[in-house]
């Protein structure tokens, strides 16, 4: 791994000695350089900080940007195969999260990493089949996304399919079978379908029919849930700790009534609460998709579901994967281009109030008020 920590933090963080500092063996690593376009007296992130990952064909890295644009914080995978994927700031607010797996999927070699402030890695959790996404618990579990495998009928077939499964560990632990929450394969009401042409063949899981690709997790404490967002279905699940599909939205088996008109089309989602969600709407498979951020709002009593604000690209583009969104505390939203390189903050009218750019492709994105955390 490296680390690099810029004059800002020289006073907040454990000094680095540069002979042990884990610094890895790649060379001709070079950060991308972030261009603000756009800052104005409305945005929230020019006077914090956002963090995020972000890679190119070469591997990636987690890092954190400063309303300037600056780097204050950055650590990278540790070369081929790996590749860095989702970032998270840990509970205790004075770490960091991070998973990497195999950039092309063949390998079971996934783990998310620990690392404090300055540099040391402080725990590798094994996280058998990983991919995309994971949340923390405060029992000092992880839950994370992952693949399951399974022969599998489908009409007079039988295909070699991939499929999701939540599964769970204390963190720290190397044990190649760790306790499985839900699977889709396994616990799912319905009987497999064909879900879009993404499903086919050799697609994105190497030799398999990916089933359902679900692409996002979260965890609402005060619902003691897990929310799953699966992208080639277009639904979002509910499903409980214990493992209990508690309801759908969206797609072909959706519990709520959303109108083909406001449904959401292979989203990515980052931001849950009780009664609502912010999705970044890809749009895939529409006539004429315009990628953006759709706000639901949910009501469990009578099963209803409203969209209750949209934004999209005023470039009128298609983003066909990645993607993520935010709402921030002063009711901006925080929104990730992903393979654009572009992150913007927009308010609730549409105005873009804040913009940066980049090479490469940005993954998930969260805003901090303060790096180093107080």
């Amino acid at each position: 791994m490296s680390l690099v920590l810029i004059p800002l933090l020289a006073a907040c963080a454990p000094e680095l000695d540069p002979a042990t500092d884990g610094l890895n063996e790649r060379d001709n690593v070079e950060l991308p350089q972030w261009d603000v376009v756009t800052s104005t007296a409305q945005s929230e992130v020019a006077t914090g900080y956002v963090l995020l990952s972000w890679f190119d064909p070469d591997g990636g890295m987690a890092m954190v940007i400063d309303g300037a644009g600056s780097i204050v914080w950055h650590t990278e995978d540790p070369g081929e195969p790996y590749k860095i994927n989702r970032v998270r700031l840990g509970l205790d607010g004075q770490s960091v999260l991070y998973s990497q797996y195999d950039r092309d999927r063949a390998q079971n070699i996934a783990e998310i990493v620990r690392m404090d402030l300055g540099g040391h890695v402080l725990s590798t959790t094994r996280a058998v089949e990983q991919h995309h996404d994971f949340v923390e618990h405060d029992d000092g579990s992880l839950t994370w996304l992952s693949w399951g495998y399974a022969d599998v009928r489908l009409n007079v077939d039988v295909l070699p399919m991939a499929s999701d499964v939540l599964r769970n560990a204390q963190e720290g632990t190397a044990d190649p079978s760790p306790q499985q929450v839900y699977s889709l394969l396994d616990d799912y009401p319905h009987e497999p379908f064909w879900s879009c042409g993404h499903m086919a063949y050799d697609h994105y899981v190497p030799d398999r029919y990916e089933w359902s690709h679900s692409n996002s997790i979260a965890f609402v404490e005060e619902e003691d849930a897990y929310f799953v967002m699966v992208r080639y279905w277009d639904a979002l699940l509910k499903i409980d700790r214990s493992g209990a599909l508690q309801w759908q939205l969206g797609g072909q088996f959706s519990d709520f009534d959303l109108p083909l008109e406001e449904a959401f089309r292979h989203g990515h989602m980052s931001d849950v609460w009780s009664g609502g969600a912010l999705v970044f709407d890809n749009g895939d498979h529409a006539l004429f998709p315009t990628s953006g951020v759709a706000e639901f709002a949910w009501d469990e009593s009578s099963m209803t579901v409203e969209k209750v604000w949209d934004y999209r690209d005023p470039k009128g583009r298609f983003i066909s994967h990645l993607g993520d969104a935010r709402r921030l505390p002063g009711g901006n939203t925080l929104i990730a281009w992903g393979p654009k390189g572009e992150i913007t903050e927009v308010t609730a009218a549409g105005e873009v109030v804040w913009e940066a750019s980049t090479t490469g492709k940005v993954g998930r994105v969260d805003w901090l008020a303060n790096f180093p955390p107080k």
